[in-house]
C-alpha cells in the first residue's frame, strides 16, 4: 500500500548515469579543443590578442570542471543526496556560462582578425634582427611555411630595412653555398592573409565546438533539474508512505 515501484524509484539514478556519460563527452571536447586551439594561437602569439589564449584556457578549465561534475553525478546517483544534485546543477550552470562567454568572444574577435593581424605584423617587422631571435624565428618560419614575404608584399621589408630576409625566397634542398635573396626570387604574396586565415579558421572551429558543448551542457543541465525534481517527488512519496504506515500502527495499538 503506497509502495513506489522499484523502477520508478531508480529513474533518477538511471537519468544521472545516462547524462554523466554525455558530460564526459562534453568535457573531453572542451579539453581537446582548448589544447589544440591554444597550441595554434601560441605559435602566432605575437600576432593575436590575449583574448584568444584566454578563450582556449577557459575551454580547458570548463572541460575539467565538467569531468569533476561527472564524478559527482555518480556519487549523487548512488547516494541520492538532494543537495549534491543542487550543487551539480549550479556547477553545470557556471560552466555553461563560461562556454557561452567564450563562444561570443571568439565570434567577436573573428570579425577583427584581419585588422589585428595586419597591425601586429607591421609593428613587429622593425624588431626583425639577429638579436631579437623570437621575432626573427617566427617571421622566418611563417614566410618559409606559407611561401609569403612581408605583411603585404616584399616592399614592406624594403621600406623598413632596404633589404630582404632570406626566408622570403625558396631555399632548395642540397644548397651548400650561402644563400641570398633578391627581388627576382621572392615570394609574391604577403603573409597577413594566410596567417589571418589560419587564425580565423581555428577560431571558427573553436567557437563551433564551444556552441556544441553549450548545447550538450544545456541538455545535461535540464536532465539535472529533472532528476532533482524526480528525487524530490520520490522523497515526498516516501514521507507520505511513512506517515501512512505510522498511522496504521497507531490504529492497531489503539485497538
Amino acid at each position: 500500500m503506497g509502495m513506489i515501484p522499484a523502477e520508478r524509484s531508480n529513474i533518477d539514478q538511471y537519468l544521472f548515469i545516462g547524462y554523466s556519460c554525455l558530460l564526459v563527452v562534453t568535457g573531453l571536447i572542451n579539453i581537446i579543443t582548448g589544447f589544440s586551439s591554444g597550441c595554434i594561437y601560441a605559435s602566432f602569439e605575437l600576432f593575436v590578442t590575449s583574448n584568444l589564449l584566454t578563450m582556449s584556457q577557459i575551454l580547458v578549465i570548463t572541460g575539467c570542471l565538467i569531468l569533476v561534475a561527472t564524478l559527482l553525478c555518480y556519487c549523487a546517483a548512488y547516494k541520492k543526496n538532494i543537495w549534491l544534485h543542487v550543487f551539480i546543477s549550479y556547477l553545470l550552470g557556471i560552466t555553461l556560462t563560461l562556454e557561452i562567454t567564450g563562444s561570443i568572444s571568439g565570434y567577436l574577435f573573428n570579425r577583427f582578425t584581419d585588422e589585428i593581424v595586419h597591425r601586429k605584423m607591421n609593428s613587429s617587422m622593425e624588431y626583425y634582427n639577429s638579436t631579437n631571435t623570437e621575432i626573427a624565428e617566427l617571421w622566418d618560419q611563417i614566410q618559409t611555411d606559407n611561401k609569403c614575404c612581408g605583411t603585404d608584399h616584399v616592399s614592406n621589408w624594403l621600406d623598413m630595412f632596404h633589404g630582404i630576409p632570406v626566408s622570403c625566397c625558396p631555399v632548395y634542398s642540397g644548397t651548400t653555398n650561402s644563400t641570398t635573396c633578391d627581388e627576382s626570387k621572392v615570394y609574391s604574396t604577403g603573409c597577413a592573409i594566410p596567417v589571418a586565415s589560419i587564425i580565423k579558421e581555428q577560431t571558427i572551429m573553436t567557437t563551433k565546438m564551444g556552441i556544441l558543448s553549450a548545447v550538450l551542457q544545456f541538455t545535461g543541465l535540464s536532465c539535472a533539474f529533472f532528476a532533482h525534481y524526480l528525487l524530490q517527488l520520490q522523497e515526498e512519496r516516501n514521507r507520505d508512505k511513512n506517515k501512512l504506515i505510522n498511522k496504521e500502527k497507531c490504529d492497531v495499538f489503539s485497538i
